[in-house]
């Protein structure tokens, strides 16, 4: 506990200003006038006869039951809303990861997954986290970007990965996810099919994936081509962690 002076003189101090000097001043006169001056010239007097005589007296301000009460009350209320955040981050963060694995098996065999693989896929990212795939670069967001938000997106993010980027996060994810696929039925007896329609058939079907391969693959090496480029000149900056 200090007094006014200390304050003042720790004010000018901090300032850089030098030791202070004060003049004194009367209290009782000076409260005097003041409180004369109150009725008629309140608002441009810059105190009051009241707010004066508190210097006169020591005093600290007593803890006051209600307002630590009610302090209580609102510590209680921001640690619930803290946890409300805490499980709205959490209820996109799955509605996002849901929408990215059901986008990837679609791609991998034409359907939607099952709940019971959409889970653990959901699971497997919230319990290891991106950096169990290995470190986020700008390609990464790149490609997962497109993926997510460009129709066709993940197409042609698959077909450039899978011969410019293969160690990248959506590789690794789609690895993952084929995984899962390969663990239940129907999705398991769909990817293992080897097709029916003798050589002809697969032949012919080997012609058709392949053309389209090849032009998806041109198409693909002209937009994530240039970017994947500037990734590997300038790393330091260009890379980041992917949303």
């Amino acid at each position: 506990v200090g007094t006014v002076r200390d304050l003042l003189a720790g004010i000018r101090g901090g300032a850089g200003g030098g030791p202070p000097r004060f003049l004194k001043i009367p209290l009782t006169p000076v409260g005097a006038v003041l409180g004369a001056l109150e009725a008629p010239f309140s608002r441009f007097l810059p105190m009051t006869a009241g707010q004066l005589a508190t210097f006169a007296n020591s005093g600290t301000a007593a803890r006051d039951h209600w307002t630590e009460a009610r302090r209580d009350q609102l510590r209680g209320l921001d640690e619930a809303l803290a946890g409300l955040r805490q499980e709205l981050v959490l209820s996109a963060r799955r509605a996002r990861l849901e929408r990215e694995g059901a986008r990837i098996a679609r791609r991998l065999w034409g359907r939607a997954p099952g709940r019971y693989v959409l889970q653990k896929y959901v699971d497997f990212h919230l319990a290891h986290g991106d950096e169990r795939l290995g470190p986020m670069t700008r390609l990464d967001s790149v490609l997962l970007g497109a993926a997510a938000r460009v129709p066709g997106g993940l197409w042609l993010a698959d077909v450039y990965s899978a011969r410019f980027a293969k160690q990248s996060a959506l590789r690794k994810k789609m690895v993952l996810m084929l995984a899962l696929l390969e663990c239940v039925t129907p999705s398991a007896n769909a990817l293992d099919d080897a097709g029916r329609g003798g050589r002809a058939a697969a032949t012919g079907a080997l012609i058709w994936q392949g053309g389209l391969e090849a032009a998806a693959t041109a198409l693909a090496a002209g937009i994530f081509l240039p970017v994947h480029g500037a990734c590997l000149l300038w790393p330091a900056r260009l890379r980041g962690v992917a949303p």
